[in-house]
């Protein structure tokens, strides 16, 4: 749970999916929540692998994720008033 700034209790996480993507090395699901800025990683039991807490100037606005065949990960930020951008992790 977070707290507002007029003392609401919200959950932590609103989780508005902007993109999902499954690893074809592992078979997990990466759920991307721009609104968030996480990256959940599920199994295919939804049970929670792991959360990424994205840094808000790298991932202004991450709005798609994708996988390329060698593993590597790809997240695109829409911009949000400025350029939008596109970025590579490296596969395991």
């Amino acid at each position: 749970m977070r707290k507002t700034d007029n003392g609401r209790e919200l959950p932590a996480l609103k989780l508005r999916l902007s993109s999902v993507a499954v690893d074809p090395e592992t078979d997990h699901y990466y759920l991307l929540s721009a609104v968030d800025h996480v990256l959940l990683v599920l199994d295919r039991n939804a049970r929670l692998v792991s959360l990424h807490l994205l840094d808000p100037l790298a991932f202004p606005k991450p709005e798609g994720i994708t996988f390329l065949p060698g593993g590597d990960m790809l997240i695109s930020n829409e911009g949000k008033g400025g350029q939008p951008d596109l970025l590579r992790f490296n596969g395991q």
